[in-house]
């Protein structure tokens, strides 16, 4: 969780750590944005330090009609998780410094005087002075069939898009981190998302390797390309280009149509097999599907990473359990009876997706880590008499995707 700053905030900067300034569009932020900002408070207090953040505002571009229509359609046949474009209020501890005045107004020439490295959300012009390690801001491009166009923000793109980390110095500009997807015409809302939500790890990490190299070629990754190949775009990429026309209507059509055939007739989702395995096969994986039978999901749900525990004589079964089409799991658990399973009974929802219950015993009891990697930290859960109550959180401020607790040499290990 992002970390409230203490009172004495704009104290002397200490020589070791890296005095940051950030330029806010707003109080109210993409969504993606707030979760880069809380990443940054995460970064250890002993490595950085907030010095300014100031607040320029900016409007927004509102999306068409034409584009509003066409995101629809595509997340109702593609789905989508959260929105990473969703207006959310920045952090606390960053809205505390500026209630404190911690503004332009105190020195309305070099409002960033002082500052190491200034984090640019804003995107606009910016006419001050660079401090020594550069003005940090994101950019996003789409290209189009291998011809850059700034066209991420828009519907219905076709090619590469690209999320990077820019550091603008006094006399060049470098790539400090980046990632390239794919940006397909059909499942565009979703793949759009996939370059937002991985920017918003970018600050964090190359404060954290700024703050050991006291360098900007040090605070690079090692995927970064050079700054000079980028067509650069506002930061939040809310550059539009122009509406989906003709030829994207029909491609959306033409896969709604079949979307709507297959879901009439065949079923979609994953499907979770068992059997029971003899005495003697015990240890020997199988060699192929004979003697599985399925197990039972409701007509319009499916069940997905199975873990099994045996307990007592029984044998418990815990799943993802998710609607058809859609991202929004839930831990249920069922019981063998015999031949017959019983109904899935939910034993944790928390309003955000989550899958893999992976279930084990530590000293005697059973304890379950899940992947809920919208949360932003791994925790894990106690079985007690009347469910599962959440215990201790494991890992913070990272997007951990299907943690396995594994014992070995009387230590437990977080895979």
């Amino acid at each position: 969780m992002p970390q409230r700053l203490p009172d004495d905030v704009a104290a002397a900067p200490d020589s070791a750590r890296i005095r940051v300034g950030i330029r806010l569009p707003g109080e109210v932020v993409p969504a993606y944005l707030a979760t880069a900002l809380g990443r940054v408070l995460a970064v250890a207090r002993e490595r950085i330090e907030i010095v300014a953040v100031v607040v320029q505002p900016r409007r927004l571009d509102s999306p068409s009609s034409a584009d509003r229509l066409y995101e629809a359609l595509d997340g109702l046949i593609y789905g989508r998780g959260i929105d990473p474009l969703t207006p959310t209020r920045a952090p606390a501890g960053l809205r505390s410094v500026i209630r404190r005045g911690h503004v332009p107004e105190a020195d309305p020439t070099h409002p960033f005087d002082g500052a190491d490295v200034i984090l640019d959300l804003v995107g606009e012009p910016y006419s001050g002075p660079v401090p020594p390690f550069g003005r940090w801001h994101l950019v996003f491009t789409a290209g189009l069939h291998g011809a850059p166009e700034r066209a991420l923000r828009s519907a219905g793109a076709d090619g590469l898009g690209m999320a990077a980390l820019v550091a603008d110095l006094d006399d060049r500009s470098v790539a400090i981190e980046q990632i390239v997807g794919a940006l397909p015409s059909a499942g565009f809302g979703r793949s759009r998302a996939a370059l937002y939500w991985g920017s918003a790890s970018f600050m964090a990490r190359a404060l954290e390797r700024l703050a050991s190299s006291r360098s900007v070629e040090g605070a690079r990754s090692g995927a970064a390309l050079d700054g000079s190949t980028m067509i650069a775009d506002s930061a939040g990429g809310q550059h539009r280009s122009r509406s989906p026309g003709g030829r994207r209507w029909a491609e959306l059509a033409t896969v709604t149509a079949r979307r709507s055939f297959e879901r009439a007739v065949y079923r979609e989702g994953w499907t979770v097999l068992y059997r029971r395995r003899d005495a003697w096969d015990a240890f020997a994986p199988p060699r192929d599907l004979r003697g599985f039978r399925r197990v039972p999901a409701p007509v319009d749900r499916f069940f997905a990473d199975p873990f099994v525990v045996a307990e007592d004589g029984r044998h418990c079964l815990y799943v993802e359990e998710s609607a058809a089409g859609q991202h929004a799991g839930v831990i249920s658990q069922l019981e063998l009876d015999g031949d017959r399973w019983s109904a899935p009974e939910t034993i944790l929802s928390t309003g955000r997706h989550l899958s893999y219950p992976h279930v084990t015993r530590v000293d005697g009891r059973l304890v379950m880590v899940v992947d809920e990697s919208a949360s932003g930290a791994v925790t894990v859960y106690e079985r007690e008499d009347v469910g599962w109550r959440p215990g201790p959180v494991l890992v913070d401020g990272i997007r951990a995707s299907d943690p396995t607790l594994f014992e070995h040499g009387g230590r437990l290990w977080l895979l």
